[in-house]
C-alpha cells in the first residue's frame, strides 16, 4: 500500500481508519483515514436527521429503478417499492 500524503494536521484523524462502515453499508477502500470515516459518519447522521432512507435502502431502490432513490424519505420506502412493482409512474 502506498502512503498518500497526509490530509490532516491531526495524526489521530490521518490514522487508518476502522472497520466500523461495513455494517452502515459503506465501501471501505475510499477511506484512507479516520477523518475520512468521520466525514462519512456526519454524512450519515445528516441522512438520518432528515428523515431519508438508509444506504441499502437507497441503493435498492436504485437498483429497482426509481428515478431518485437518494431523496426517498424513510417511511415511504415500502410504498415506492410498491409502486415499482405495479409498475406505476414515479414522480
Amino acid at each position: 500500500m502506498v502512503r498518500l500524503p497526509l490530509r490532516y494536521y491531526d495524526p489521530y484523524l490521518d490514522s487508518a481508519p476502522s472497520a466500523e462502515l461495513v455494517r452502515a453499508a459503506c465501501p471501505s477502500w475510499p477511506l484512507i483515514n479516520k477523518g475520512l470515516a468521520n466525514e462519512v459518519f456526519h454524512l450519515l447522521a445528516a441522512r438520518k436527521e432528515r428523515g431519508l432512507a438508509s444506504l441499502r435502502q437507497a441503493r435498492y431502490l436504485r437498483d429497482r429503478g426509481h428515478p431518485r432513490p437518494w431523496s426517498v424519505r424513510f417511511e415511504d420506502v415500502s410504498t415506492e417499492l410498491h409502486r415499482l412493482k405495479e409498475g406505476q409512474r414515479l414522480c
